[in-house]
């Protein structure tokens, strides 16, 4: 007996179901009877409410049930405007074969540029009405916040088992990254957050003590005097007007940011890679002993120079803590892959010139033990 998917479910379709009206009912008010009939996410009998990722109110199910609508209403709309362009483009090419204009054994390529935006659209509206969950558990020690769970009042902050970070609850994360004492997570619009210990500025928030919830990171914006050629162009610092936004810890519009699309730490630091290859630190760097934290060096154009509680810096870098996201400007390529130990880093950079690209491996940072080579 044949199959058939009906949302996420597999189940066995009987050729008899409307056979007496297969004539009279057309496929689009199949469709529409289908969507008004999608299945309720099911759920089981007992649920902790405090720790379950899965909601028993009658109105989360509701809005669940109206998003998938939506998204089905929306897809068809596309759908249906893609295929009138497709029978469009066809007849126009049936005539120019008859005409002589086109060879019949061209390859037209004229699709290609109509597609990649059909699938963007499609994306678009996916992430709109069913984005994917993306929860955070976390589990282990959380003295310093570092789990991303409010501090209990009777001191007892372990966690035995998993448990899901309310803050980041639905929000898309894509990836997290665990340092000594702190933690960072970004989410599938870019957005870094961060929580836990800020001792020496691992967090990117330069008024942040500790988090017990996580919060978000601002300031992903890129150097103008980067060695990197080829990058994808962005909003650089230059470009920057607004006087509020040269304060350290000032939170930036998403349209002057970079989008953040993977994120790694070290014991006391943090990496952040963006979508366009460019990486941003912060944090400090401290030897095996724990002793005087060092930085990376900020690019001159980057108009942050001095912390919101200091009149001047009291540290030269790269003595001292970064306590806000800058650009890694002196990696010389697109970054495709970053990661880090416990107080330097390791980049993958590629680079093309003449046809020919080429993938080299970049270390930094402290190599008290080999750690650069």
């Amino acid at each position: 007996m044949p199959k058939k998917r009906k949302g996420d479910a597999i189940y066995d379709e009987d050729p008899r179901d409307d056979a007496e009206n297969a004539d009279d009912v057309s496929m689009s008010q199949r469709r529409k009877a289908y969507v008004s009939t999608l299945p309720m996410p099911s759920t089981p009998d007992k649920i902790n409410p405090k720790n379950s990722l899965i909601s028993s109110s009658p109105g989360v199910r509701a809005r669940k049930s109206t998003r998938q609508r939506l998204y089905y209403i929306e897809m068809k709309e596309l759908n249906r405007r893609f295929a009138k362009w497709a029978e469009e483009e066809e007849h126009k090419l049936c005539l120019k074969m008859e005409s002589g204009e086109l060879n019949a054994s061209s390859t037209p390529d004229f699709y290609e540029a109509q597609v990649s935006m059909y699938i963007r659209a499609a994306e678009e509206i996916k992430n709109k009405h069913m984005p994917g969950t993306g929860d955070v558990l976390t589990f282990g020690a959380n003295d310093f916040g570092q789990l991303g769970h409010k501090e209990r009042e009777n001191g007892d902050n372990f966690e035995y088992f998993p448990r899901c970070v309310m803050t980041l609850r639905n929000r898309g994360t894509i990836a997290v990254a665990c340092g000594g004492l702190h933690s960072i997570s970004v989410n599938s619009g870019g957005q870094v957050d961060s929580w836990g210990c800020n001792d020496d500025g691992g967090l990117g928030i330069p008024l942040a003590e500790t988090l017990w919830i996580p919060q978000h990171v601002s300031g992903f914006v890129p150097s103008q005097y980067e060695l990197a050629t080829g990058l994808d162009d962005v909003i650089t610092w230059r470009d920057v007007s607004d006087k509020a936004a040269a304060k350290p810890g000032a939170r930036l519009s998403s349209s002057v940011e970079e989008r953040i699309v993977k994120v790694c730490t070290g014991d006391c630091h943090s990496l952040c890679l963006s979508r366009t290859g460019r990486v941003y630190f912060f944090g400090a760097y401290k030897d095996k002993d724990g002793n005087k934290p060092w930085r990376d060096i900020a690019p001159t154009d980057d108009p942050r120079k001095v912390h919101p509680l200091e009149k001047k810096r009291r540290d030269v870098a790269p003595i001292g803590s970064q306590d806000w996201p800058i650009h890694v400007w002196k990696l010389d390529g697109r970054v495709t892959d970053i990661q880090c130990g416990m107080a330097f880093n390791v980049a993958i950079v590629s680079k093309s010139e003449n046809g020919i690209t080429t993938k080299s491996c970049y270390t930094w940072g402290l190599g008290e033990c080999g750690e650069m080579s």
